[in-house]
């Protein structure tokens, strides 16, 4: 989700106006997203968040059944984290498919129709973006497993992660085999679920 509402609105602006101002900022600021590894984010957003405003928890995991406001607290860098990690490749790709279907011919039309920029920009372009990103999404589930394993060790959180963590340090192959037999279920099972997502919003995809 933190992922999303970064990457999209950021995309469209980009990709509505390429080689403007906007869509160079943009860009560079998804340039060096994807040069920042999770846990250097990680560790300056604890330094920042936690450390110099002390608004949230640096670490911890509290259930949510148990406390629910502590709970959600400990979620913020976490989360941060990840979705901070994944917006910049998301971004990327909304901002090539947005400039790409803005150049199609009904869009100077609607244009011309004196629809609103915003209409255009969200009921035309994206709408026709949609499923590039909801392909993209499929693919992401490869970087939430990485990342979700620098997370929990990072946050101290209780996971497969810091699991996999263990089972390496301890040598518990067959733990390790396992996990990765999960891992891999578990990204295919996504990955099929966005290709047919994106079979049922682009007809053009779709199998006979």
């Amino acid at each position: 989700m933190v992922a999303l509402l970064v990457a999209i609105p950021a995309g469209v602006a980009a990709g509505m106006r390429p080689g403007s101002r906007l869509d160079s900022a943009i860009t560079t600021a998804t340039l060096f997203g994807l040069a920042m590894p999770a846990f250097f984010e990680g560790t300056l957003l604890m330094l920042l968040f936690a450390l110099k405003l002390d608004v949230v928890p640096s670490q911890g995991y509290v259930p949510f059944s148990d406390d629910p406001v502590r709970s959600l607290r400990l979620t913020v860098l976490p989360a941060l984290t990840l979705g901070l990690a994944i917006s910049p490749y998301l971004s990327k790709l909304v901002r090539s498919a947005v400039a790409e279907v803005a150049q199609e011919p009904f869009v100077p039309f609607a244009r011309a129709k004196g629809l609103a920029r915003w209409r255009i920009s969200v009921g035309y372009v994206f709408r026709n973006a949609l499923p590039t990103l909801v392909a993209a999404l499929g693919l992401t589930i490869a970087s939430l497993i990485a990342g979700s394993i620098v997370v929990e060790v990072l946050f101290n959180w209780p996971g497969t992660g810091r699991l996999v963590v263990g089972a390496v340090t301890e040598r518990d192959y067959a733990l390790i085999q396992a996990l990765v037999l999960v891992y891999g279920v578990l990204f295919i099972v996504v990955n099929l679920a966005s290709e047919l997502a994106q079979g049922l919003l682009d007809p053009r995809v779709r199998l006979a």
